[in-house]
């Protein structure tokens, strides 16, 4: 009898002590997610049916050092708690497991997060209140990384309701030409030399000699 009577308080304890999946990470996701961008403690699977969420921007190309506005919402407002994004690199032949180029200024509920050694490259949620819309500036690296792609993962709220692979449309280079180059070191400055100045060098040195040779 004593047991029974104490079975609905033992229950009681339990939901008091366990936290719920919905609470697992309510202010952003741990660094475990940095790379696959899936959500630890879901207890779950990501929905296969098409995702109620899109990521556009405000540009469909990028130069080193632009600026882009990204947006993750909810089609036809749809609510979500929780979200992890990150720009990606297209080019199967480059890394296209990590990180490229850095958010700044997160609005109210979000926050950016450090993965691959880059401190703003991922931007997060901070709470799990409903959002239906957030906005966020980006900004391009400086050096040529071919076509990028931002890639999200949202929660809609329960936990278990989650989407993996939410892409935004590619966004492509539209900088200056890019020439293969040998870079060197030289008193603490970086000093660029061309190949093709190279190359051109060698090939007028061999016209110099074969003249000289037909000459004598």
């Amino acid at each position: 009898m004593m047991l029974s009577s104490a079975m609905p308080l033992l229950g009681l304890l339990i939901c008091v002590v366990l936290p719920t999946a919905t609470d697992a990470y309510p202010s952003g996701p741990p660094s475990s997610a940095c790379t696959s961008l899936q959500p630890t403690g879901h207890n779950s699977s990501p929905q296969t049916v098409n995702s109620p969420y899109q990521i556009t921007l405000d540009s469909d190309t990028y130069s080193p050092g632009q600026t882009v506005r990204v947006t993750l919402s909810g089609v036809s407002d749809t609510a979500f708690a929780g979200f992890i994004v990150q720009a990606r690199r297209k080019d199967e032949f480059k890394d296209t497991t990590t990180s490229v180029g850095s958010f700044s200024s997160p609005p109210t509920g979000t926050k950016l997060m450090a993965c691959h050694n880059n401190q703003v490259g991922t931007w997060t949620h901070s709470s799990n209140a409903d959002k239906t819309t957030v906005t966020i500036e980006w900004t391009a690296p400086g050096t040529f990384e071919g076509d990028m792609a931002f890639r999200a993962t949202v929660v809609q709220g329960p936990a278990q309701t989650y989407w993996e692979n939410v892409l935004s449309t590619i966004i492509t280079y539209d900088g200056p030409t890019i020439i293969p180059t040998t870079e060197k070191e030289t008193g603490g400055q970086s000093t660029i030399q061309p190949i093709y100045l190279l190359l051109a060098t060698a090939t007028g040195l061999l016209s110099v000699l074969f003249l000289w040779q037909r000459l004598h």
